[in-house]
């Protein structure tokens, strides 16, 4: 068993196992036992030390990581999959989080700092809806990029056929051009009720609703802007 390998399996463990102890992630040495736990019997097995994982991860890089994601993600629901579709259209969502970075110097250069001087990650993903299948993710520093720019990263897994479900964040003309330019169809719960009315039209594809969203203009903006 080569150490590149044991450092994959190390990575991944350190992320099923994150929330195994409410206090804190647990260490290299808790993940690699509780992933040897069935091996402890074989001849020659030695459990690393927590040195030689951490240095094992950082010659391993990100690189090996990227590549498995990108060979496993990907749509799993076939069309009796509970959840997965509806009125004809695979249904996904997308959201985001934040995931805390180590608190260093490096970090907080890199990515930024919360308002509790905390470096963090902003993580968008988009996801299939019936399965949680992973269809593809994007991330950045959390004073670098919104959710709305990271949306932009994640246009290019929207397919025709998908309905697109978001949260009240992502609406807005731009962002949602690009998604119906992908021939994707895009669905989003708003901050507050907006709908002036609504109504059945007969012409709509698939049956939709039509619904009227008044916008209210700034008379203040100089001629030309």
């Amino acid at each position: 068993m080569g150490m590149r390998f044991v450092a994959e399996v190390a990575v991944l463990g350190l992320c099923l196992f994150s929330g195994a102890d409410s206090a804190s992630p647990p260490g290299y040495r808790s993940v690699m036992r509780w992933l040897t736990n069935g091996l402890r019997h074989l001849h020659g097995l030695a459990l690393p030390t927590s040195s030689a994982l951490t240095k094992a991860r950082q010659r391993l890089g990100s690189k090996p990581l990227e590549l498995l994601f990108d060979l496993r993600r990907g749509a799993l629901a076939g069309s009796g999959t509970p959840g997965a579709f509806a009125i004809g259209l695979r249904l996904q969502a997308c959201d985001g989080t934040g995931l805390d970075a180590a608190d260093t110097p490096a970090n907080a250069r890199e990515f930024g700092v919360t308002q509790g001087r905390n470096p963090q990650l902003r993580l968008l993903a988009l996801v299939e809806c019936g399965t949680h299948a992973l269809i593809d993710a994007v991330f950045d520093g959390v004073t670098k990029a919104s959710e709305h720019k990271l949306a932009r990263r994640l246009l290019h897994a929207l397919t025709p056929g998908m309905l697109l479900l978001a949260d009240r964040n992502f609406p807005g003309h731009q962002l949602w051009g690009l998604v119906a330019a992908s021939r994707a169809d895009p669905k989003a719960r708003y901050r507050q009720p907006r709908f002036g009315c609504s109504s059945s039209d007969p012409e709509s594809p698939r049956g939709f609703v039509i619904s009227e969203v008044p916008v209210r203009l700034n008379r203040r903006v100089g001629a030309g802007q």
